[in-house]
């Protein structure tokens, strides 16, 4: 995979950027930012009221267990089965992890080597990339377009395939793009990679904002011994700083990722763990509110893909809006650099996320109706009469 051109390096980097351009007052607003998949909702308020009242509790700052304890292992495998469709059998199927970012690099570290070859979706999240490339895994890219309905090109993941080929990253609900993998495609894919001994990672911290069902592999011990997921809870329970994640897979497996866990990180935080076992109990009609609530800020940021003469399609899912540049901007860098500088509005380019997002720009839905209405007068006042 080549990397995209992108005079960005980090999410971090990025703030840094807008908040220059805040500072220097080149930009005559308050900064709207629609890049960052930083959700802006609370997390639930039986989650907030356990954090408070265990940070007073006796050992609350001491360490914890870095493998989890069982009874919260039990609990977060409960909830997996009954709202996230995963199917596993036993807590050594299970570690906690810190994050997404994370996993993916405890995996990669654990499962790949130097000169081996790595297959990741384009576009797609970047980290997949980077990682394996600090690591000198070779990376390739497997297409992932907008009118895929099924996301997945088999017969082209399959030629990318070759001896080296130890590792494939799938991504469902898919981000930037918002595609689910069909039922039918995320089972032949179990079936190659089994048949040709490459691990099937899965990253799947979008899935409970689908409206539809999410596919997920099969994790239950022996029946597919090469299937590992990462869920992360950030997305699903508004809690991105919280850091908590947790990987799927073998026995055997959890115990190695155990103990190259043990070389980089102590358990989580005490109250963290009360609060997100207080998140486990929240009733479905708590998570059916806040894909309400996205579906609101949805619908109101195509109006301002409207007024910027945007392309998109409007059965996406998640937390993300992916368009197509206007036609008088092709270049997705300097079309949303100018965005920024003229109305404030900070949005992500499409190809920050690989090469196949050259012409594309990502819209998070992580601002409030009002905020993206704010958004829409800036463009129709100000930006739409530069173009």
């Amino acid at each position: 995979m080549n990397a995209s051109t992108n005079i960005f390096s980090t999410t971090s980097d990025k703030l840094a950027f807008a908040l220059q351009i805040e500072e220097q007052q080149l930009v005559p607003f308050v900064l709207l930012n629609l890049a960052v998949g930083n959700p802006d909702l609370p997390p639930p308020a039986a989650a907030l009221q356990a954090l408070a009242k265990s940070t007073t509790e006796p050992q609350a700052h001491q360490y914890t267990s870095n493998i989890g304890s069982n009874d919260w292992l039990k609990e977060a495998l409960y909830w997996m089965r009954t709202y996230h469709g995963v199917d596993a059998s036993a807590v050594n199927q299970l570690v906690p992890i810190q994050g997404a970012k994370a996993a993916i690099y405890l995996l990669s570290i654990l499962l790949l080597q130097p000169g081996d070859e790595v297959l990741v979706p384009n576009p797609g999240y970047p980290i997949y990339h980077q990682i394996a490339q600090r690591i000198g895994t070779i990376t390739k890219s497997y297409t992932v377009s907008p009118p895929y309905a099924e996301t997945l090109d088999l017969t082209e993941i399959k030629k990318l395939c070759s001896p080296a080929t130890k590792a494939i990253w799938i991504n469902t609900l898919q981000m930037p793009t918002g595609r689910i993998i069909a039922p039918g495609i995320m089972k032949q894919l179990e079936h190659f990679c089994k048949s040709r001994n490459i691990w099937l990672l899965n990253d799947n911290p979008y899935a409970m904002l689908s409206k539809a069902p999410v596919p997920n592999l099969s994790h239950k011990s022996g029946e597919y011994e090469r299937a590992i997921s990462v869920i992360t809870l950030s997305k699903t329970f508004n809690i991105p700083g919280w850091r908590m994640a947790f990987i799927l897979g073998t026995p055997d497996l959890i115990r190695q990722m155990q103990r190259y866990k043990n070389l980089l990180y102590s358990g989580h935080f005490a109250p963290l763990v009360k609060a997100v076992s207080a998140c486990f109990t929240v009733p479905m009609s708590w998570i059916n509110q806040q894909k309400k609530e996205y579906e609101k800020r949805r619908l109101r940021t195509y109006h301002l893909l409207d007024a910027l003469r945007c392309g998109y399609e409007e059965n996406q899912q998640g937390m993300y809006v992916w368009a197509k540049l206007p036609v008088y901007c092709s270049d997705d860098q300097h079309f949303c650099k100018t965005l920024l500088h003229q109305t404030g509005i900070w949005t992500a380019p499409g190809s920050d996320f690989g090469s196949e997002g050259k012409g594309y720009m990502r819209v998070a839905l992580t601002a409030s109706t009002s905020q993206i209405t704010e958004a829409i007068n800036r463009v129709t006042n100000h930006f739409c009469h530069e173009h």
